[in-house]
This record gives C-alpha cells, sequence and structure tokens, in this order.
C-alpha cells in the first residue's frame, strides 16, 4: 500500500509560510516599527510606542519559533510537530477573532482566521498520516 503524504507535504507548506510570515513582521516590529506601523497597519507612531512594538516583535519571534520548531518535528515524521503546529494556528485563529471582537478587524478575521484554520486542517491532517506510520 502506498504511503499517504498530502497532508504532511500542505503542512509543511504552510509552516514554512506561516514561518516567513511571523518572521518578517516579528523583525520588521523589532528593528523598523514606524516603516511597519503607519503603511502596513494603519497606525500613526510615536516614541511611546517603541515598547509595544519590543514586546509584539518578540512574541512573533517567539511564535516563528515554534512553527519551525513543528517543521522539523514534522518532517522528522513525529506527531508532535503537528501537534505544535496545530497549536500555532490555534493561535492565529483566537487572533483573528480577538481582533474581530475588539476593532471590527474583518481583514484579520480572513487572513489570520483562514490561515489558522488551514493550518488546523492540515495539520489534523498530517497527524493522521504520521500517526499510521507508527
Amino acid at each position: 500500500m502506498k504511503e499517504r503524504k498530502i497532508g504532511r507535504t500542505l503542512f509543511k507548506i504552510f509552516l514554512t509560510l506561516n514561518f516567513l510570515i511571523e518572521l518578517v513582521i516579528g523583525l520588521g516590529m523589532l528593528f523598523n516599527f514606524p516603516v511597519l506601523a503607519e503603511p502596513g497597519f494603519g497606525i500613526p507612531y510615536s516614541s511611546d510606542m517603541d515598547v509595544l512594538a519590543i514586546g509584539l516583535g518578540s512574541n512573533l519571534l517567539f511564535a516563528a519559533a515554534a512553527i519551525l520548531l513543528s517543521l522539523v518535528w514534522t518532517i522528522r515524521n513525529k506527531t508532535e510537530g503537528a501537534s505544535l503546529g496545530m497549536l500555532t494556528g490555534g493561535l492565529f485563529v483566537f487572533f483573528s477573532l480577538m481582533a474581530y471582537a475588539q476593532m471590527g478587524s474583518t481583514q484579520a478575521l480572513l487572513v489570520d482566521g483562514v490561515r489558522g484554520l488551514l493550518t488546523i486542517i492540515f495539520g489534523l491532517m498530517a497527524y493522521n498520516e504520521l500517526k499510521s506510520l507508527r
């Protein structure tokens, strides 16, 4: 019987994209927040917001590290990689729901919510495939 790989492949692609997105935005927040804040998010910049940029950038880099760990574990055929990846997908869904509830941001709901749901769905597919390998 041929081994199924489509779930793992799609999951790894999504993890790679998520990692790159979190890494770029996190580094941008840490090192170039004024440029990222106004045109990227429509937030008028003031120097009082630098501490917020450090907190947000650090959290995004932590999320990128978790996604990278998930990717490495998934490549090594460990179910823990799929579990951690689904957790990061849940983080995106949580963020999108909170952004919508607090600010009415449908953009965050559509972009991060869909990205999170697809990561969870592909993570479940990958988890089932990895579990069948054992």
